[in-house]
């Protein structure tokens, strides 16, 4: 995957683990961090002003707002991406190959490319394909309302405090009637 995004044509790469992957207890794991960092350096040596990056403590949601595409697992940061770019290509990576039980896991599979044992060899060429003509832009916008209802960015936080608001007005209601209801039945005793 580093090696297909790296062959682009003017694009910059970042690489952003997951903060677990660089500290990881399985070998595989690390090795395979270890062979992504190489390849960026590799490419930041060859080609310095291309802007490649390896961010390892970066805010995942800065990284996000400054990406044009998207290569991830199924993971929040792929939903995170979803609602706040919802224009950009976001590429699914499937260890399993079984497209079937991704779709079943996450919906969003429908409406994305996917990198697994079979699309793995022509993942170059298919990258440059859907950089230039994104054949999913459609079904990720539906997908993004089947997630997220049609809130632009920064809607959210609204609905969120004004749920709070709701419920504390609720809950504070509910306490001045549980003292109307004592105060009644103090006066009956």
């Amino acid at each position: 995957i580093i090696t297909a995004l790296l062959a682009q044509p003017n694009a910059r790469v970042v690489y952003k683990p997951h903060p677990r992957v660089v500290d990881s207890d399985d070998s595989r794991i690390r090795a395979g961090h270890q062979a992504i960092v190489q390849a960026l350096e590799l490419a930041i040596t060859a080609d310095p002003a291309a802007g490649h990056a390896a961010l390892m403590d970066a805010d995942m949601l800065g990284v996000l707002r400054s990406t044009d595409a998207l290569v991830a697992d199924i993971s929040s940061v792929t939903l995170d991406f979803l609602y706040s770019r919802p224009q950009a290509p976001i590429v699914l990576t499937d260890r399993r190959s079984n497209r079937e039980a991704l779709v079943l896991e996450s919906p969003l599979a429908q409406s994305t490319y996917v990198v697994d044992s079979t699309t793995i060899d022509s993942f170059t060429e298919d990258l440059t394909v859907l950089v230039s003509h994104d054949e999913f832009a459609t079904d990720r916008e539906r997908m993004r309302g089947h997630y997220f209802g049609n809130l632009a960015p920064g809607e959210s936080t609204d609905r969120f405090w004004r749920e709070v608001r709701r419920a504390m007005d609720e809950h504070d209601a509910a306490l001045r009637n549980l003292s109307r209801i004592r105060v009644v039945s103090e006066e009956m005793e």
